[in-house]
């Protein structure tokens, strides 16, 4: 569409708007004819779409469509754009267009989001149009040149990823990338840089007259957290390129023109290197069978694993379920102490522990007295705590039974990542912390979740009276663990002895035992290293995206985005999706606070307003409420506390337990570790106790009174809290 064909059809939009104008913003009547209107506003317009024009900015002008999408034949997905107020108020949908032909219409919700499904149903490279229509039935398209959305389809044929700089560099060589597409593979082009420079890689394309591809871009105006000047643009790479094979498409090779394009990516199966050796791959007959034999063998496993869940959990963590587990979850707070304890006064060798905070409360003076008992009957006792938020060597603090512990002959204890003075002290310092917490007894059993050392999580509900003057910090909250035995352990002990060795404690020598099946359950290990993967946040998509019926969500963090709309497109597809989640500060149940921080009170605020979109989405939300207990005496006898579990499952068939939220900061900066259960009986026995949770629990409405008495909090707190402290 030319430039004067797209200021006229503008033109009529205005035309369109203000004609069907009545009132102005105060509510009084607009005077003149809807051409005087128009007049008035149609040379301003024609300016502004002549800078839009110069600018090539008509895209930003008229709405927002989504990134370029690579899948395979039969996979759905989501076709979006965001579209402009002034379209807007002209319209109520939004045609979709996928080559020549219009594959469906969608209403434009209230946040300006037309979203639309689409299964591609054959292999091709085809690009994304759309228009708006009105309800009277007339339809404008919309396009901009370089704009276009690309939606590439491969099913057999292998494809490589290209580091954009090396097109944008009119100094390389593009033959052999030319070479490739003539001997039938796709092409696609990767950019790391933090800027939006799809236009631009377009016009190089096509320019320097190389295959046509989609152009992967992460820009940082696109980002829902703050990176701290972190460049995790290598980070998002290596997530896209695993989505890409997730999703079906045999990406097997990267060309970089810098090298840290390939070296983050450990992809079993990918190959990486420049420009030099893809040249020399493409000319040695041999070299070039052997890189062919790679996309064999991803077709081939593509069609062996036909458990989604599986497939997509292989290829976004890079793990494989490993088989003869035995795994119990535990809820009760009591319940897990007394296993715990249990576990600790039957070791016979080894006693490894890694907490992230680490109170000086009565639980931890009981685990002390467990501990030194066993070191004293010649017990190795090796405990792990983070720095900062166990305050041990944290600006020359120490905590009082961290240091009684230390003192214990056969008891070590390290501080993660120590802050010993000013000059350690930095925001990503802050921010990249180890929140895993674990405990390992003699190499053969192993707890992983999310309970820290404290009274809240491993005290139950029915050991503290409440009443309604009870402080809110007494209350217990509802958190989650994962008990294992069987060869997983080994997986766990070895990440704990890594941490170990990081931080400088001493390796010893460390003698893992030979571990047997121990039960039927296949089970994997998903360890977050910080800002240098993606992995948690990539496993917990893998799950979402592989729904099929349902999925449950036990957390009460803020959902990161990417997670959020994965959530969204599952309602979509027909998923019912269960968000169990808690108050940061425990409500009574005519939904009054108990007395508590005002810190966590707009932390709730905060957190609540991020899942009333999840609900306007379809995501049924319920605040967890305790059982009916003697010892609740509180107003109406049940409370609704924090919930500070980190659970997730579908179908039946898949569960991940562990330390990671569903937040931003979980996702990109702190250290996690979920463990993930491939089990029907083990997930269905564990649904259905999350289901009767669930059936006795608080669900949120947003036309309830309790919701829309706290809107203006919600929406002045998160206006207000500190970007990026997530």
């Amino acid at each position: 569409m030319g430039k004067d064909d797209f200021r006229s059809r503008i033109a009529e939009i205005f035309r369109t708007v203000f004609a069907d104008s009545e009132h102005d913003q105060a509510g009084e009547k607009i005077q003149g004819t809807a051409s005087q209107r128009v007049r008035a506003h149609e040379e301003d317009l024609v300016q502004f779409l002549d800078r839009q024009s110069a600018s090539l900015g008509f895209l930003r002008f008229h709405g927002r469509a989504g990134r370029d999408v690579i899948v395979a034949p039969g996979n759905t997905i989501e076709l979006a754009v965001k579209v402009d107020p002034l379209l807007n108020l002209a319209a109520e949908q939004v045609r979709f267009r996928v080559g020549p032909e219009i594959v469906g219409v969608s209403p434009i919700d209230t946040e300006r989001f037309a979203r639309l499904l689409y299964t591609p149903p054959r292999p091709g490279l085809f690009e994304v149009g759309y228009g708006v229509v009105r309800a009277v039935g007339s339809a404008f398209e919309i396009e901009a040149s370089y704009g276009a959305t690309l939606l590439q389809v491969v099913d057999e044929s292998p494809m490589v990823a290209i580091d954009a700089a090396l097109i944008l560099n009119e100094e390389k060589d593009p033959a052999p990338i030319i070479e490739l597409a003539k001997r039938d593979w796709e092409i696609c082009y990767v950019d790391l840089h933090q800027q939006d420079r799809t236009i631009d890689i377009r016009r190089a394309v096509k320019d320097r007259k190389l295959p046509s591809g989609a152009v992967l871009v992460h820009p940082a105006s696109e980002l829902d957290f703050k990176t701290l000047k972190v460049d995790f643009q290598t980070v998002f790479a290596t997530t896209t390129f695993r989505r890409i094979r997730a999703a079906g498409v045999p990406l097997v090779l990267l060309v970089w023109d810098e090298p840290h394009f390939g070296h983050q990516n450990t992809q079993e199966g990918v190959h990486s290197t420049d420009l030099n050796g893809l040249h020399n791959m493409i000319t040695d007959d041999e070299l070039f069978e052997q890189l062919t034999k790679l996309g064999q063998h991803f077709l081939r496993e593509r069609r062996k694993i036909t458990n989604q869940f599986t497939w997509r959990l292989n290829q976004m963590t890079n793990t494989k379920p490993i088989g003869g587990n035995q795994c119990l979850v535990e809820f009760d707070n009591g319940e897990a102490r007394g296993k715990i304890f249990h576990a600790i006064q039957t070791a016979r060798h080894t006693i490894d522990l890694q907490f992230y905070i680490f109170k000086d409360c009565s639980f931890t003076e009981h685990l002390a007295v467990n501990l030194i008992s066993k070191a004293r009957q010649g017990v190795a006792v090796r405990l792990l705590v983070d720095a900062l938020y166990a305050t041990q060597e944290l600006f020359g603090f120490k905590n009082r039974i961290l240091e009684g512990l230390s003192s214990e002959p056969n008891i070590q204890v390290v501080a993660v990542d120590p802050i010993r003075t000013t000059d350690d002290l930095d925001a990503i310092l802050l921010k990249q912390r180890d929140h895993r917490k674990l405990i390992i007894i003699d190499g053969a059993l192993a707890f992983v979740g999310g309970r820290n050392a404290g009274d809240e999580y491993y005290t139950s509900f029915r050991e503290v009276p409440v009443t309604d003057w009870t402080p809110a910090d007494r209350i217990p909250w509802l958190d989650a663990h994962i008990e294992v035995q069987g060869p997983l352990v080994s997986d766990i002990q070895q990440m704990f002895i890594k941490t170990w060795i990081r931080n400088k404690g001493d390796a010893g020598e460390t003698k893992l035992p030979e571990l047997s099946i121990s039960g039927e359950f296949a089970a994997r290990l998903v360890i977050h290293d910080g800002i240098s993967d993606s992995n948690g946040l990539a496993a917990y998509e893998a799950i979402i995206e592989a729904a099929v019926h349902h999925i449950y969500v036990l957390n009460d963090f803020p959902v990161i985005a990417s997670l959020a709309m994965a959530l969204r497109r599952a309602v979509t597809r027909g998923v019912t999706v269960t968000f169990l989640t808690g108050n940061a500060v425990a409500r009574r149940a005519d939904h009054s606070f108990f007395k508590g921080s005002l810190h966590r009170e707009l932390f709730e605020y905060m957190t609540k307003k991020r899942f009333e979109q999840l609900i306007k989405n379809g995501v049924r939300v319920y605040e967890y409420t305790t059982p009916d207990l003697p010892t609740i005496v509180s107003r109406g006898g049940l409370v609704r506390p924090y919930v500070h579990a980190k659970v997730v499952t579908a179908d039946g068939m898949v569960a991940s337990i562990g330390s990671a939220n569903l937040d931003a900061t979980a996702s990109y900066w702190e250290r996690e570790a979920n463990v993930i259960v491939e089990n029907t009986d083990f997930v269905r026995e564990l649904e259905i106790k999350i289901q009767q949770m669930t059936d006795r629990s608080y669900q949120i409405l947003l036309d309830s009174d309790y919701w829309l008495e706290e809107s203006k909090q919600r929406e002045i707190v998160s206006r207000l809290w500190p970007q990026g402290i997530l």
